[in-house]
């Protein structure tokens, strides 16, 4: 499902700017130093995802594709 519409609403651009302000660096700090660059369902939304979900993921652009590219294969979550 295309989620572009909710992902560009200033709801979600205020949520995910608080996400980053409150948790600054990367989730996965045990391999990764970098700087929250993406705020990630652990869920997708169209997989039932809640859209404002209080546990999202805190990752960087690194750490985002690679969870990306795991789930689009069958592997689990970070």
């Amino acid at each position: 499902a295309d989620n572009s519409r909710f992902y560009n609403s200033a709801a979600w651009r205020k949520f995910s700017k608080l996400q980053k302000i409150l948790y600054p660096l990367c989730d996965n700090n045990e391999q990764c130093h970098g700087v929250h660059e993406v705020t990630d369902h652990p869920i997708p939304i169209s997989e039932g995802g809640h859209q404002f979900n209080q546990q999202m993921n805190h990752l960087c652009k690194s750490c985002n594709a690679s969870k990306t590219g795991k789930q689009a294969h069958g592997k689990a979550n970070m």
